[in-house]
């Protein structure tokens, strides 16, 4: 939850926005070592990947501004993910009411998740002409490891979306049967 309330504070403040990406490198650096699943452990790489290109590469610092922002806006998402069991947690009182909001909070996760991980992003930076600029970059092999790392978040994001799709779909129609 720490690491989406970063991302979340660091895209409406850009005066914290590389101590924020500091920060979830090192997050991702330390998790990386606890992962249980192989995706999440490519997550991390990448995270990684994607920072040490924005700490040791020169690049545009307004381009290097936007591209933080995109990723950091992924966070949104992790918000309802993260913090929905603190809140089932406080809620666990009322079955009812734990069932309810559990999913608000799975669809609001999934309609985050699409709108941030996936639309925005394919917009903004995958489909972005002006993102793939090499000039942009003071060497080809910085250019070329943020390209790969763009399009690794950007398919870890679909396989996931997938998921969260189908795993969306499962629990509305147990909740209607």
């Amino acid at each position: 939850l720490s690491v989406a309330l970063a991302g979340v504070i660091a895209d409406y403040n850009q005066q914290i926005s590389l101590l924020s990406v500091h920060y979830i490198n090192l997050y991702a650096i330390i998790d990386s070592f606890f992962v249980k699943t192989p995706d999440m452990l490519i997550h991390h790489l990448l995270v990684i990947s994607c920072v040490s290109v924005i700490a040791f590469y020169e690049i545009n610092e307004a381009y290097k501004l936007n591209f933080i922002g995109q990723l950091m806006r992924f966070e949104y998402s992790s918000i309802f993910y993260s913090g929905g069991p603190i809140v089932f947690h406080y809620l666990s009182k009322n079955q009812y009411l734990v069932n309810n909001v559990k999913i608000a909070f799975h669809v609001l996760f999934a309609v985050t998740f699409i709108k941030y991980r996936i639309w925005d992003y394919s917009r903004n930076v995958v489909l972005n002409r002006e993102i793939y600029t090499p000039a942009n970059f003071s060497t080809n092999i910085g250019f070329v490891q943020l390209i790969l790392s763009s399009w690794g978040f950007y398919a870890l994001n679909l396989y996931w979306a997938r998921l969260i799709l189908l795993k969306l779909i499962h629990s509305c129609k147990k909740t209607h049967n």
